[in-house]
């Protein structure tokens, strides 16, 4: 017990440093701005003043992330975020030393630890992001697997059923997606099962699963139904459920795109390379991770970003920790050192600011609304003034975050469209980005045969004066409009 308090707080010390130099969007070293991570920090801080998600305030992630965000802020709205993050590292950091109980040496450990986080720090980006915090929900269960292994019977016990149910409840209220490495873990140990008959087991393990699993997807929709009833419950499950599907049917999703980025797929695969030897001598558990690692690459859609493969690093663990037991394991381990260290170290910037608070170009263009109308602003810039919106303390008054939304789900197209026109708010704040917002608005998938309207840009132009205007360090100019009394 000793020991792991001493793994602990060694491993506070570097997600400390870490978090600090490394988070880009919410070190308060850094505090930069960026669009994932603001509109997850805006979306808590709107939860903290009162706004309903999905039904007052949409994007579709799981209730997870904005829960986050939303404690971080409530803890301080400056360095809440960044200390979540501290702890959750600290403990994925630890979670990951017990699952290299394989090698005596501590010293050994921490360095292998020491190679993750070379790849966390190249698709780390912005961080704050679901893969980020989906990543003790892979680790536990992995761990617990590794576990399972060394038994003679190679079974999970009830309370380890229990836990990698709750692990992927809170993956299934985040991003599933992310789970993808956890579902074919315990595929395999379906299967597995299945072959050798051992069908009592199987229904055992089933009912403690599910018994773990449904306990957060019930306390988020009991927080939908406390907030809006049944249309809560409603909005939440079309927000993480149907809005994706429509996006996944607007996106053309493919699948295995790993092709589109090799560099970030090389170095994610990488331990495959050691997996090998032992996949020619028919190992199972090497098997196993080989088909984790396929399976979690299949779950990547037709869009490739680096924070997607930040889900590998756990599978990196998980490697090492499988190879400890083998006679490559002195060859492995320097050769994916040279080879993460030849891939990665040239990413790993550390840059410092000491910008706090909104920009200078949103101040100058708020500064004619009275702090009492504040409440009264349609945000039409869209995500990109989430982060300042939070920073000033405004509340957006609309729905929408992201306009390109309406054109992915005809439900959301139903029943945003000309609300403008209906509320008619007494301020509008837009973007060059967006200033031909209205009409970008209601640009329509040609999918779903949406008719093109120019009625509330016409509305705004008819019903609203220029009152401010200012340009950001970028180019970008920011324009407030009044509603003509």
């Amino acid at each position: 017990m000793k020991r792991y308090f001493v793994v602990l707080l060694v491993s506070f010390i570097i997600s400390t440093i870490f978090v600090l130099t490394k988070s880009l969007s919410t070190s308060p070293l850094l505090n930069s701005s960026f669009l994932d991570s603001g509109i997850y920090q805006y979306i808590g801080f709107a939860l903290v003043h009162g706004k309903i998600p999905y039904t007052e305030i949409f994007e579709h992630k799981g209730i997870m992330i904005y829960w986050i965000n939303a404690i971080g802020y409530w803890i301080h709205p400056r360095y809440g975020i960044a200390f979540l993050q501290i702890i959750n590292l600290s403990l994925v950091l630890t979670v990951w030393y017990k699952m290299l109980s394989g090698f005596n040496l501590p010293v050994l450990r921490f360095f292998i630890l020491a190679i993750s986080l070379l790849g966390i720090c190249v698709y780390t980006e912005e961080g704050n992001l679901t893969e980020e915090w989906a990543f003790l929900f892979i680790s536990i269960p992995m761990m617990l697997w590794l576990e399972s292994r060394k038994r003679t019977t190679q079974e999970f016990n009830k309370w380890s059923m229990f836990v990698i149910g709750l692990c992927i409840g809170a993956l299934f209220i985040s991003r599933i997606n992310n789970g993808a490495s956890v579902i074919a873990m315990l595929l395999c140990c379906l299967i597995e099962a299945l072959w050798l008959r051992k069908f009592d087991y199987i229904r055992r393990s089933m009912v403690w699963f599910s018994t773990g699993f449904v306990i957060l997807p019930i306390v988020a929709c009991c927080y939908m139904y406390i907030l809006n009833g049944i249309n809560g419950i409603d909005d939440m499950l079309y927000g993480t459920i149907g809005f994706n599907l429509d996006y996944v049917k607007n996106d053309s999703f493919v699948g295995f795109v790993l092709w589109k980025d090799p560099k970030s797929t090389g170095v994610a695969l990488l331990p495959i390379i050691f997996l090998f030897p032992m996949l020619r001598k028919n190992n199972r558990e090497a098997w196993f991770i080989f088909f984790f690692f396929v399976f979690t690459a299949l779950s990547i859609g037709s869009k490739i970003y680096p924070h997607y493969f930040i889900v590998f690093v756990p599978l990196l663990v998980v490697s090492f920790a499988y190879i400890s037991c083998s006679r490559i394991r002195f060859m492995a381990i320097p050769t994916i050192t040279i080879l993460y260290g030849l891939l990665t170290i040239h990413e790993i910037h550390i840059n410092f600011s000491d910008v706090d608070g909104p920009s200078e170009s949103f101040l100058q263009v708020t500064k004619s609304i009275p702090d009492s109308k504040r409440t009264e602003i349609w945000n039409m810039g869209g995500a990109l003034l989430a982060r300042d919106f939070m920073k000033a303390g405004i509340v957006q008054k609309n729905r929408i975050l992201l306009p390109s939304q309406l054109s992915i789900s005809k439900r959301l197209y139903e029943e945003e469209n000309g609300k403008i026109r209906k509320v008619r708010p007494e301020y509008v704040i837009f973007t060059t980005c967006t200033s031909d917002f209205f009409r970008n608005l209601l640009r329509y998938s040609s999918q779903n045969n949406y008719q093109e309207s120019d009625a509330d840009y016409q509305f705004v132009q008819s019903n609203y004066k220029l009152i401010s205007s200012a340009t950001c360090e970028n180019g970008t100019q920011l324009f407030c409009y009044q509603l003509i009394q």
